[in-house]
């Protein structure tokens, strides 16, 4: 694939940041123009999981930085039954090559693209993974990814073991509490860990990821006094 160097100019950089695989990946994909845009695979629905596996990045980077190239401007994104029908502005991928043979190519192209979505739809048709529920329950929810991203920024910023990028089961798990505790509720939870960690006051020394805190801490810690009871030395208590 050629990637156009403009893309380097004019504030592209600062705009689309982290996004720019996903918009290499798109532009990769473009098969056919109309009028400077882009249809990505001829218009068909993908799934953001056909990105993630080919990016190796996880789902909510990814809808994260499509989100972000959308309010840039750099693309377009229509919802469908089976995925998101995405075209890229401003495309220059075919200029100049609109010939016979490239013609042939795209629609050689289109007519595989067809027989692997209808593939993909009946395999489609009854999954039940994991990711398939996420996606299901977020789709309407965009509070949900703002409370998850606000979860995890405020772990990191513990530092007691740093995530790189949000995963499926510790969302799953985030929403599982946003049903009985507020997100207030749960970051305290977490700072009530963490002091109970990095104080010399507390015995705790077991250093959870934020899905072993989740599953086996939160309990544990969501409540102050409890916290002071189960893990505070007795010259602290004896203080209190």
């Amino acid at each position: 694939m050629t990637v156009w160097t403009g893309l380097l100019n004019n504030g592209h950089v600062q705009r689309i940041e982290g996004a720019v695989w996903e918009y290499l990946w798109l532009i990769s994909k473009v098969k056919t123009e109309k009028n400077g845009t882009g249809y990505v695979l001829n218009g068909r629905p993908i799934k953001i999981e056909e990105l993630s596996n080919d990016l190796k990045r996880d789902y909510w980077t990814i809808r994260r930085h499509l989100e972000k190239l959308k309010k840039n401007g750099y693309i377009n994104i229509k919802r469908a039954p089976y995925g998101l029908i995405i075209s890229v502005n401003k495309s220059k991928k075919f200029k100049n090559r609109y010939d016979n043979s490239a013609k042939s190519d795209r629609e050689r192209v289109g007519n595989s693209a067809k027989r692997v979505d209808n593939s993909a739809q009946r395999v489609d048709k009854n999954a039940k993974s994991e990711l398939a529920r996420l996606s299901s329950l977020y789709k309407y929810n965009k509070e949900y990814i703002k409370y998850i991203e606000s979860i995890y920024e405020y772990w990191n910023s513990k530092k007691i073991i740093t995530h790189k990028e949000i995963d499926y089961l510790t969302a799953n798990r985030i929403i599982q509490l946003l049903k009985n505790y507020s997100l207030k509720e749960i970051k305290q939870a977490i700072n009530h860990y963490h002091v109970a960690l990095t104080r010399d006051e507390f015995v705790v020394s077991f250093r959870w990821t934020l899905l072993e805190f989740l599953d086996r801490g939160f309990d544990k810690f969501k409540d102050k006094e409890v916290v002071i009871e189960n893990y505070a030395t007795e010259k602290y208590k004896a203080r209190k």
